[in-house]
């Protein structure tokens, strides 16, 4: 079905909400560095995606434009995904899960940093040895 869903419909009512709680915050809060949070701006990112899925979902289903209902279905996906991210940080809140999320983060981030330095051992060994074969 081509045509906004009652779901699509509720999901555009929450985002509206979403969005003025995001400008309320904005506007009250004194200090910039406060806003910038990791949780804010995934907020606004799904913010964002959410509401290129209704622009998208609104042009595609208009002229019946497949490719464009198509890629709103990816950017659905992707604010699906962000809104996932909210609930994440809502689990820190909970006394068995809250520990294991954190430490899980801790050694996501360290393990991100190892990759980081990993990979730019590999680029340059592999430099030097297009390097001496060329």
């Amino acid at each position: 079905d081509r045509n906004f869903l009652w779901i699509d419909w509720i999901i555009l009512i929450y985002v509206i909400a979403m969005a003025a709680e995001e400008l309320y915050q904005i506007i009250t809060w004194s200090s910039k560095r406060i806003y910038f949070t990791f949780t804010n701006i995934s907020d606004d990112i799904m913010i964002l995606c959410f509401i290129s899925y209704f622009i998208i979902r609104g042009i595609g289903s208009s002229d019946n434009n497949l490719l464009s209902l198509r890629v709103s279905e990816y950017v659905f996906a992707a604010a699906a995904a962000l809104s996932c991210l909210r609930v994440l940080y809502y689990m820190q809140v909970n006394r068995k899960l809250g520990p294991i999320q954190i430490a899980f983060f801790s050694i996501t981030a360290e393990v991100v940093s190892f990759m980081a330095i990993l990979g730019v051992a590999l680029l340059a060994f592999a430099l030097a040895i297009s390097g001496v074969y060329s």
